[in-house]
């Protein structure tokens, strides 16, 4: 969450002070980039994003079960959602347990920052959303479901 509300306001600094070499541009941008994969452990700790991704947030809807501590996976697929990332500054330091809400948690204050940042770059480098297509094929959703 740090790093994604750090990349915000970063790209806030460089959009209206003057950034020289773009310096608070790039270092947003690489917080993004950190964030949904291009890491040590090229894990992406965005839920449905990459190939390798965070399963089970601490989110009481997605994993759909009474128990935090069940071990099934989540029932549902919390798509776009941001955990909390690793909970000391060792790029390993991440487990994919909702129970821990330290590494696992989804709040709004983690995933306000990272969608402000991801609008500046999409700003910035521009792209595609996903076809209706690609978005029948997502794991967890059927066309019952739109």
């Amino acid at each position: 969450r740090y790093s994604a509300n750090t990349a915000f306001i970063a790209g806030v600094y460089s959009d209206t002070v003057n950034d020289y070499d773009n310096r608070y541009a790039n270092f947003a941008k690489d917080q993004i980039d950190y964030i949904l994969g291009d890491n040590p452990d090229n894990f992406s700790y965005m839920v449905g994003f990459g190939d390798d991704y965070a399963l089970n947030p601490h989110h009481r809807t997605a994993h759909g079960h009474y128990n935090i501590n069940d071990p099934n996976p989540n029932a549902h697929i919390l798509y776009g959602a941001l955990v909390g990332g690793p909970a000391s500054p060792n790029d390993y330091d991440y487990l994919d347990v909702r129970s821990d809400y330290i590494r696992n948690e989804v709040a709004l204050d983690y995933n306000a920052g990272l969608t402000g940042a991801l609008v500046r770059l999409y700003d910035q480098f521009g792209g595609d959303p996903l076809t209706d297509s690609q978005i029948y094929t997502l794991p967890g959703l059927s066309v019952s479901d739109l």
